[in-house]
């Protein structure tokens, strides 16, 4: 994944919006909403991660931090074998039997 925002230079205007596209799937993955009066608004992946920020620099880098985890996660999950523990946790692992859960319920 690689999400690229659309640089905007319209500084007539009070109000703008433009799409953010992942450039490996040429697709939308959100929208930077910016205000001349309330700074900007970054939406992505159907508002799961938004952010403010008052600088076109403060929303790139909150949209490349986002790549990062994403990416790190999907890599994470791509490597890791199936028949490792923590792809497959053993009960074993948890120390609260189910007895014990249904007495902790309120």
């Amino acid at each position: 994944m690689r999400l690229r925002i659309t640089e905007h230079n319209q500084c007539d205007q009070t109000m703008y919006s433009v799409p953010v596209i992942d450039e490996e799937t040429n697709k939308a993955a959100g929208q930077v909403i910016f205000s001349q009066y309330h700074g900007g608004s970054i939406y992505l992946f159907d508002e799961k991660y938004k952010g403010k920020f008052r600088t076109h620099a403060e929303c790139v880098a909150f949209a490349k931090g986002v790549e990062a985890v994403l990416n790190h996660m999907i890599s994470g999950m791509e490597l890791r074998p199936t028949d490792s523990p923590a792809a497959n946790p053993s009960p074993a692992a948890n120390p609260l039997r189910s007895s014990q859960i249904a007495e902790l319920s309120f």
